[in-house]
């Protein structure tokens, strides 16, 4: 993989978010179920609500591949975490 990159999740990101966290072997190591685009638009509202977290589309070269969020940030302890990273599995 060349030129990875992030981006703040948009919008318009929530149907790669859905294709993404639907991969089947995605679901299976998360232990998720299956979600729909409209699930994935009402996180990213309730995100972007959220100064605590930050949520990034993984790129390689302009393909997303992949999905970061970013926890903790307004902790008393200066602590963030990873709280999800999923990434197609063919990258």
């Amino acid at each position: 993989m060349t030129n990875i990159k992030i981006q703040e999740v948009q919008f318009r990101d929530a149907e790669f978010i859905c294709k993404l966290m639907n991969n089947e072997f995605v679901m299976a190591s998360l232990n998720e179920v299956p979600t729909t685009v409209t699930d994935w638009e009402c996180a990213i509202a309730e995100w972007n609500q959220d100064f605590d977290e930050a949520d990034y589309i993984i790129f390689c070269d302009a393909v997303p591949v992949g999905w970061i969020a970013i926890n903790g940030l307004e902790s008393k302890d200066k602590k963030a975490f990873i709280k999800m990273i999923a990434v197609l599995p063919e990258y």
